[in-house]
């Protein structure tokens, strides 16, 4: 799975919005493992996944539907962007991929989201 940003984790909250509370835990494995066989397709291929899509954890959400009846401040939409948050760092910890504390900050820097990459102007001092 490619790494994931702000926007991903969005994504993954509005779709487990979609499903009833005691099926979110299941929503949320199924997103991860999706993204997870895009990216192992796309490191093998080169290719995105004809179906899975980009390897980003926003592209498998956006495949699963999401809500449109809640957004940043509902107690429940921050309830499932905690769950989704919560279920990455396991995910990363079970992978062994959790990236080091300066790996994090330097996709955090050049602002890595999803498979977009905005890069920062840098200074010329």
């Amino acid at each position: 799975m490619i790494a994931v940003g702000l926007g991903d984790l969005a994504a993954a909250a509005a779709a487990l919005m979609a499903v009833p509370e005691g099926e979110r835990a299941a929503r949320m494995q199924a997103m991860l493992r999706a993204a997870e066989r895009a990216d192992a397709f796309r490191r093998a291929t080169g290719r995105r996944h004809p179906m899975l899509g980009n390897a980003t954890l926003m592209a498998a959400a956006l495949a699963q539907g999401g809500s449109a009846r809640a957004g940043p401040g509902d107690p429940a939409w921050l309830d499932c962007l905690a769950q989704a948050l919560e279920a990455v760092i396991a995910h990363c910890a079970t992978q062994g991929a959790r990236a080091s504390s300066a790996e994090r900050g330097l996709a955090l820097a050049e602002g890595m989201v999803g498979d977009e990459r905005f890069e920062l102007p840098t200074s010329s001092m």
